[in-house]
């Protein structure tokens, strides 16, 4: 199993409106018009299937769980929503040649000196973006349990 490097910031105080904007029309969706990724295989799919373009999906484990997934080549980002409101982000990085250029990270508000922080730490990597407090673990913990393993299943073939 490879070793993921892991690292945390906090993104409670800053302007994200721009970044929550461009999930708005997946949010507004009908719950039963969101693909449910049930297991590691579902979700390796619906990440295949969906390539570079935006989706949302639900999480089995709470209907009050939205989760926007964005990817660009071997780098992705992962926004999961509780009860509509933008709970945490998951920035995952799998490999060396994972771009933070991308459009990945448009509008999403981190400083040179943590772009800086994130483009030395070894690969696979694993931001871990808290937004707010008060939300249930599972929205906290999800990329660490089943984000990251999918992007490298995904970039594994």
């Amino acid at each position: 199993m490879e070793t993921i490097t892991t690292l945390t910031l906090g993104l409670a105080a800053r302007g994200l409106s721009r970044f929550t904007q461009r999930h708005q029309t997946l949010l507004a969706k009908p719950l039963d018009d969101l693909p449910l990724a049930d297991g590691h295989a579902a979700l390796v799919d619906l990440v295949r299937s969906k390539g570079p373009q935006p989706f949302a999906f639900r999480v089995p484990d709470d209907a009050r769980l939205l989760t926007v997934w964005h990817s660009s080549g071997t780098a992705a980002l992962v926004a999961t929503y509780w009860q509509h409101r933008l709970a945490h982000v998951d920035l995952m990085l799998a490999s060396a040649a994972s771009s933070l250029a991308s459009d990945v990270l448009a509008d999403l508000p981190i400083t040179g000196a943590e772009i800086e922080s994130i483009q030395h730490c070894t690969r696979p990597l694993l931001v871990f973006c808290r937004v707010r407090e008060g939300v249930p673990a599972i929205a906290e913990i999800l990329g660490m349990i089943a984000y990251m393993p999918v992007l490298l299943a995904v970039h594994s073939e």
